[in-house]
């Protein structure tokens, strides 16, 4: 049941010199200084609060302000900022004030004329008038006439309609023209400014690859520049893009990878690309596609999750190789053999050239290693305590001999099978089982792993000896084992209401061989009370009195779900203020009276009451004060005000403070946002309805809390 007490009065005195603050705007090593100053006398206001915002959203939230001061670092970032301040005055009243500051920027590409122009803050005929580049005086302006400084670079543009107006032209504007133009009496206290960023030319692009390349192979080339503009702080610059040209003519090819086929006319093209900010750069320097003086075989192998090329040396030789992983060309670097890949199945190819220098650094051969699709193992996935069936075919049986079935351990290729013209096998029958008989037409090995445990999980495959085998690409066999019981981590040691708690489900694999784990997928399922709330690694949520006592679990999935997580309960709470009530609805019951509905997230760990403004002229008046229910929804019945359902304003309260006010605005819930630039709204009334209020509640509330106002 909602307990309502409503509280009507007359306004007995009014705060003079609320009706506007004195702000200053300049801008100082790159960062916008926003300061103010109230017509009120200092000893009149007890705290300030203020926070700022722009389009992208809320920077920087509400915080007290010791020296009516802010600097906002990035503010070229943003195309403008709406800075909010709320002061609250030594007899409990309060006021907000808000003010839109436009970021005045100019945009300019290197080599043209800009014009850089603003309206002056502030206007007086005889005073003097500079304007300054960085720490640098370049304009000196009068009523009479203005003096440039630097006549070949800057050129000033007078408005004689308006003498207020401030225009410059900057000539053949560079790189180093960027940055902050302010205008003032004096430098220091400039509150006139435009910020001027130059699109430069991107460095000419460099192409690396490795571009001695057979007939049938693919080359691969990466397109290198970067942004010359300025200045750094700006965030905002345009991607860099890059083109590509065959003896000049454009290559329908996007990105800066370039990878073609090499084939015979290929070789007699020239291949070149460019980058693009805003501007063009130059052309790299081209590039020929050369054949190679292979003599060598590149030969590559699966060990243990890695690929391992090989090849003969010669002699007293320096060797270097370059290696391309999927696409993506890296450099020259010094190698010896074998040359080893890690994770090689993290990559859908691997290209390894070689190239091989005698004493005088000429060149005696240059050849390719490929490890792709051909060459990679194929993969059987299964599960403990199945059996699992491997199979792989071969040109024909051996005629003679015998044929032998290889596993590799720890990079050991270990005999786990022997298998003979006539069908007989030895080795390790239990465990391994030969499924077909071999005759002259046999091209299928059928192998069957029974009852598979996670040490079987390896790479298999065949041949008439170890080395013919490991020519070969094999199976992979992966045993997909039970994920460990996963743990769930908190971001926060203890949880307060209002806060976002951060879970993490932590499980690790198990699955065999190890080196394969990165390639299976991981999924996650969350648990509230027994009930799915949440999919995935991490379960975030905002602390409230209705999750206090949920119980949550977790449980994870690679290929087999694993058991579920112990339970985690919030427990305890450190205390806080309330959340900032939700409005739900405001409507008008009759022609007297207004209902006003509203959510309660979270009461801070204490009961809490809510407060109930209403606008008059142009001050709030306290009207209500509820103290809460058992309910999540709340609402009161409240007489209409001269501003209807907009003139409503609700803050909640507990023993350790209130929230800001919030109310029903035509734009948005911000908090009694007057739309203005820099208009003040006084929020309370006089000192003896605060005083009835605060009677009224401590009535209400037996005794249980202390000044509402002086804790905000």
């Amino acid at each position: 049941m909602v307990e309502m007490v409503i509280i009507t009065c007359l306004m007995l005195f009014y705060l003079p010199g609320v009706k506007s603050l004195n702000i200053q705007k300049t801008f100082q090593e790159d960062a916008l200084v926003i300061s103010w100053k109230s017509q009120l006398d200092k000893t009149q206001i007890d705290k300030e609060y203020v926070r700022y915002s722009s389009s992208v959203g809320l920077l920087k939230s509400w915080a007290v302000s010791r020296n009516s001061e802010i600097q906002i670092q990035d503010a070229i970032n943003h195309d403008s900022v709406r800075l909010q301040i709320m002061q609250r005055y030594t007899n409990f009243s309060l006021a907000y004030f808000s003010f839109d500051i436009k970021t005045n920027k100019r945009f300019f590409r290197e080599g043209e004329t800009g014009t850089v122009s603003w309206t002056m803050t502030r206007y007086s005929e005889n005073e003097r008038y500079s304007i300054f580049h960085k720490n640098e005086t370049i304009f000196k302006v009068s009523k009479q006439n203005a003096s440039s400084f630097y006549p070949d670079k800057y050129v000033y543009q007078e408005t004689p309609s308006d003498p207020r107006r401030v225009g410059f032209q900057i000539i053949n504007v560079s790189l180093p023209d960027s940055g902050v133009y302010t205008g003032g009496s004096l430098r220091p206290l400039a509150e006139d400014w435009a910020y001027v960023i130059v699109y430069g030319n991107p460095l000419k692009p460099k192409i690396i690859g490795q571009t001695k390349v057979d007939v049938g192979n693919y080359v691969t080339l990466k397109c290198l520049s970067v942004s010359t503009s300025l200045p750094n702080n700006y965030k905002r610059y345009p991607s860099i893009t890059y083109k590509w040209f065959k003896n000049g003519n454009f290559i329908i090819r996007s990105g800066n990878i370039l990878r073609l086929k090499v084939e015979e006319e290929l070789y007699k093209d020239k291949i070149t690309c460019q980058a693009k900010e805003v501007v063009s750069s130059t052309l790299s320097d081209s590039v020929q596609i050369e054949k190679p003086n292979c003599s060598e075989k590149i030969k590559s192998k699966f060990i243990a999750g890695n690929a391992e090329f090989s090849w003969s040396s010669v002699g007293d030789s320096e060797q270097s190789i370059f290696v391309t992983r999927n696409d993506d060309p890296g450099n020259w670097s010094d190698a010896n053999q074998p040359y080893t890949v890690k994770d090689a199945l993290n990559f859908s190819s691997i290209e390894v050239d070689v190239k091989i220098l005698d004493s005088m650094k000429k060149e005696i051969f240059l050849c390719r290693g490929l490890f792709s699709g051909p060459n990679k193992p194929d993969i059987l996935k299964s599960q403990e305590g199945r059996n699992a069936t491997i199979t792989w075919t071969i040109p024909f049986f051996p005629s003679a001999g015998s044929y032998y079935i290889f596993r590799n351990t720890n990079t050991l290729e270990k005999t786990i099978l022997t298998i003979t013209r006539n069908g007989n096998t030895s080795g390790q029958s239990e465990k391994y089982q030969y499924k077909r008989i071999p005759n002259k037409s046999s091209s299928q090995i059928l192998l069957e792993v029974k009852n598979i445990s996670l040490q079987d999980g390896d790479l298999y495959r065949g041949g008439t000896s170890l080395s013919d085998a490991q020519n070969t690409r094999g199976v992979l066999l992966v045993v997909a084992g039970k994920p460990s019981t996963p743990i769930i981590e908190s971001n926060l040691e203890t949880p307060r209401y209002g806060n976002t708690l951060t879970l993490t489900c932590r499980s690790y694999s198990t699955s065999q061989p190890a080196y394969y784990r990165h390639q299976l997928t991981w999924s996650y399922t969350w648990y509230r009370n027994d009930s799915i709330v949440y999919r995935g690694h991490t379960y975030a949520f905002t602390v409230s009195r209705d999750v206090v006592y949920d119980e949550i679990m977790c449980q994870a999935k690679e290929v087999i779900l694993s058991k579920n997580s112990s339970t985690y309960k919030i427990g305890y709470l450190e205390k806080s203020r309330p959340a900032e009530p939700k409005i739900v609805g405001i409507s008008q019951t009759n022609a007297k009276y207004l209902r006003i509905t509203w959510s309660s997230p979270f009461d801070g760990g204490y009961p809490q009451y809510f407060l109930i403004y209403q606008q008059t002229i142009t001050v709030w008046d306290v009207v209500a004060n509820i103290s809460q229910s058992n309910a999540t929804i709340q609402s009161a019945d409240v007489p209409s005000g001269p501003k209807g359902v907009y003139g409503v304003a609700i803050m909640s309260c507990n023993m350790l403070g209130c929230t800001m006010p919030v109310k029903l605005d035509r734009e948005s819930n911000a908090f009694l946002n007057d739309n203005g630039n820099s208009a003040g709204i006084a929020i309370g009334s006089s000192l003896a309805v605060i005083v009835l209020a605060i009677m009224v509640l401590l009535g209400l509330l037996h005794m249980k809390y202390g000044n509402v106002l002086d804790t905000l």
